[in-house]
């Protein structure tokens, strides 16, 4: 029933049946199947900005989690040929807009962004800057976001326990993004 209830919520949210709204931390917990009160604890590592505005880059967001409570957020690629003949051919993928930048993908509240660099950062694989995608407030689901920032060099201080289960979630995650990637193929 609880998961329901927080599927509900999820609903809600995505469908912007209120312009600001927000996705509770015990939603965010049951979608994402963590324990009560897990959130909590994740808070005090992270850096909150609860009001950041729409295609404002999320500040300390590279080699970080990103937890999305509110809005939404888009990973955007910068094109430093912004050629507009180039970018309306059928071989560019992605959604394109605004003059030299392409949209990877969306996350909306109960998502946590920025997974891969995350990961990459700790094993010195991280791909040059100039490739990299940034993380930005989309304006798809209000003109405002809230997101909890984990910066990689805080992880390191979390309890064993708690990173375990953060990692068990972000795997999932990743596992659904990849799935998502191959529908978006067909």
């Amino acid at each position: 029933r609880e998961l329901a209830d927080a599927a509900a919520v999820h609903a809600r949210v995505q469908e912007g049946v209120t312009d600001q709204a927000r996705l509770d931390e015990w939603a965010f917990e049951q979608l994402n199947r963590l324990r009560p009160g897990m959130l909590a604890e994740v808070k005090a590592y992270c850096t909150v900005h609860e009001a950041l505005q729409k295609w404002e880059r999320v500040p300390d967001s590279s080699a970080s989690l990103c937890f999305v409570l509110r809005g939404a957020i888009s990973l955007v690629h910068l094109l430093h040929q912004a050629d507009q003949q180039e970018m309306l051919e059928p071989q560019v993928r992605g959604f394109s807009f605004r003059e030299g930048k392409k949209l990877r993908r969306r996350y909306t509240p109960g998502h946590v962004v920025g997974k891969v660099d995350f990961f990459l950062a700790a094993t010195g694989q991280v791909l040059d800057n100039e490739l990299r995608t940034k993380v930005v407030v989309s304006s798809k689901l209000g003109d405002s976001a809230e997101v909890w920032v984990l910066p990689r060099t805080r992880w390191d201080g979390l309890p064993a326990a708690l990173k375990a289960e953060l990692t068990r979630m972000l795997c999932e995650q990743l596992a659904d993004d990849a799935q998502h990637d191959k529908l978006q193929e067909h």
